[in-house]
């Protein structure tokens, strides 16, 4: 049995600074789920986990057509190389990276370009 984790959002990762990233994951990867639901969380990204027991194709087709922006995917082999696929809305192509630059990158993309920049 896969795990599925998907960090989203309802709007473009640039402009959801105030609704940051979602994650989503079955049932058989619960505590992996739960420990990278928080890290997103810890990070700012909203963060939910998908505990279905649904296929791993009709989850992503479901999210996707619920426009979410980034699916975090986290399979046995995932698992097993603590890494994460991720897919982007609109991309059928998947990239598998750690955990930990998924974070960063959605991080940054979740930022307001103005939130570095002081006033004046």
């Amino acid at each position: 049995m896969s795990r599925k984790t998907t960090a989203t959002t309802d709007r473009p990762l640039p402009q959801a600074t105030d609704h940051p990233g979602r994650s989503r994951a079955t049932s058989s990867g619960g505590s992996n789920a739960d420990q990278n639901n928080q890290k997103l969380r810890r990070a700012g990204l909203r963060a939910d986990t998908d505990l279905r027991n649904e296929k791993i194709s009709y989850k992503v087709r479901e999210h996707s057509l619920g426009k979410v922006p980034a699916l975090l995917v986290v399979g046995k082999r995932e698992m097993e190389e603590r890494t994460v696929a991720v897919r982007r809305l609109g991309s059928k192509a998947q990239d598998t990276l750690g955990l930990d630059e998924v974070v960063a990158a959605l991080s940054a993309e979740a930022t307001s370009p103005a939130a570095g920049k002081l006033p004046g």
